[in-house]
């Protein structure tokens, strides 16, 4: 559905920028960095239009380059993590008990809150929780 809406506006506006662009055919003056002369109004709309078409369709690879990066990356964060987890429960018995209580204590003493993240994501319907940072002033 929102393929179709995309290409019904893309063809709208292709249309109006057209119908604009030959209904005024006047010469007018051009003077730009070092162009001068006279050129059909015709011209310098339709260049106009697929220099700004160009420059969109450059900003937009970026942005969607640079969140792809983005994603990658946190799936990557995301994979180590659990891998760090699977290996953490698969220690060696031979760890000691103290370590076992102190880390555990640690946790489950503290109150949990809701993480930055579950606070900036409108479409997180899903509370998530995290342990506070420790705090340098007591």
């Amino acid at each position: 559905m929102l393929q179709k809406l995309r290409w019904f506006v893309i063809l709208t506006g292709l249309c109006v920028v057209l119908v604009v662009a030959f209904q005024n055919q006047d010469e007018v003056p051009l003077k730009l960095l070092f162009f001068r002369g006279q050129y059909p109004l015709t011209l310098l709309l339709l260049a106009t239009a697929a220099v700004s078409f160009v420059v969109g369709c450059l900003v937009t690879a970026v942005r969607l380059r640079h969140r792809q990066k983005r994603a990658e990356a946190k799936a990557k964060a995301k994979q180590a993590t659990a891998k760090a987890d699977s290996t953490s429960k698969t220690k060696s018995p031979a760890e000691t008990p103290s370590t076992q209580n102190a880390s555990s204590k640690s946790t489950s003493t503290s109150p949990l809150r809701r993480s930055k993240k579950a606070d900036n994501d409108p479409g997180n319907e899903a509370t998530v929780l995290d342990q506070p940072h420790s705090n340098p002033d007591g």
